[in-house]
C-alpha cells in the first residue's frame, strides 16, 4: 500500500512490497534478505537506501515523475526526521511480516494442511489429548 511522507520538504510517495525487492535486486544486486542479515550483525547502513527504493517504487506506483534525489539525499532527509524515519521503517518492516505471512500460508496449502490444522495437530501431540 503506498503512504505518503513528509521527507526533504515536501509530501512523498512510499511504497514497499513486492516491487522494492525487485527494484532494490536490479538496481543493487543484492536482496533485501541480505540487507535484513546485515541488520542482524549491527550494519544498518542499508536503511536509507531501502526507503530511497521505497520513494522510487512509489513514484513508479503514482506514474509520478522521477525526481532528482540520491540515497544520500534520503539519508539525510531521514537524519532530520525521526519520525519519518520511524513511519518509513515500520512501514518496510511490516511488509516483510507481510510477505512472511503470505508465504507461510502458501507453503502450508501447499503442504495440504492448513495452519489452523496444523496447530490443532501440534497441540494434541504436545498434551497428548
Amino acid at each position: 500500500m503506498t503512504f505518503t511522507v513528509e521527507l526533504g520538504g515536501k509530501m512523498r510517495p512510499v511504497l514497499f512490497g513486492q516491487s522494492i525487492f525487485k527494484a532494490y535486486k536490479d538496481e543493487t544486486g543484492k536482496s533485501l534478505l541480505s540487507l535484513v542479515a546485515d541488520m542482524d550483525t549491527g550494519d544498518f547502513s542499508g536503511l536509507s537506501e531501502i526507503v530511497y527504493w521505497g520513494l522510487r517504487v512509489g513514484e513508479l506506483a503514482q506514474k509520478s515523475e522521477k525526481e532528482s534525489y540520491t540515497s544520500w539525499d534520503v539519508s539525510l532527509w531521514l537524519d532530520e526526521s525521526p519520525k519519518a524515519f520511524d513511519t518509513c521503517i515500520s512501514a518496510f518492516f511490516d511488509s516483510m511480516k507481510s510477505i512472511k505471512n503470505i508465504m507461510e500460508k502458501q507453503a502450508e496449502n501447499m503442504n495440504g494442511e492448513p495452519g489452523d490444522a496444523k496447530k490443532k495437530k501440534l497441540a494434541t501431540a504436545n498434551t497428548g489429548t
